[in-house]
């Protein structure tokens, strides 16, 4: 989730508001408190916006991969 604030600052507010209209308020309070079950996570999941997460998801992993391979061509070239 912060991945997803840190990129769009703006989607915050339409993240909170989803959740408010989605999810029971005792759901919402139990998951901030860390006392959630398993159907309080998964109604918090469904209730969040799926675009801004999968392109949050998509950018860290080409991020990751991006330097993996830029630190193997490093090695190479510092090996020879």
């Amino acid at each position: 989730m912060l991945a997803v604030l840190r990129n769009d600052m703006d989607v915050g507010v339409t993240i909170f508001v989803q959740m408010f209209k989605e999810v029971k308020p005792v759901r919402f309070v139990r998951f901030m408190t860390e006392q959630a079950t398993i159907s309080d996570f998964i109604c918090v999941i469904w209730a969040m916006p799926k675009g801004a997460f999968v392109l949050a998801f998509f950018r860290a992993f080409f991020r990751s991969s991006f330097r993996a391979l830029l630190s193997r061509k490093k090695l190479s070239v510092t090996d020879e």
